[in-house]
């Protein structure tokens, strides 16, 4: 019943946020939805950046490590707890991409950050 939700051009919010409900269910293939809008209208929003990552997070696929580097990216202006957020997130994703992301993270947010 989502699924159809993803392709609506008029209503490009529903189409993502239906893109997000799939992904919590392991589905990857709206993802782009939900990415595509995030970068066209939510990049400052720190809501539409939650949903893409727990999104990823769900897939666990580490080929989209370059999306949590984006989102990680935008956060550095809004503080340690959103970046300590993303960490605990994708912290059972598997991968050497992510793998090596959570290591740049606890480099440079620190240890006391994170905890």
């Amino acid at each position: 019943m989502v699924r159809p939700l993803t392709a609506d051009k008029e209503d490009q919010q529903s189409a993502a946020s239906a893109a997000y409900l799939l992904a919590l269910s392991g589905d990857r293939s709206a993802l782009d939805t939900l990415v595509a809008y995030w970068r066209q209208h939510g990049k400052s929003d720190s809501d539409w950046a939650r949903l893409v990552y727990r999104a990823v997070a769900a897939i666990n696929d580490d080929a989209l490590v370059p999306v949590l580097e984006e989102v990680y990216a935008g956060m550095a202006e809004r503080g340690s707890y959103y970046g300590r957020e993303l960490y605990w997130t994708i912290r059972s994703m598997k991968g050497p991409n992510v793998l090596k992301l959570r290591k740049k993270m606890r480099d440079e947010l620190g240890a006391d950050v994170l905890r």
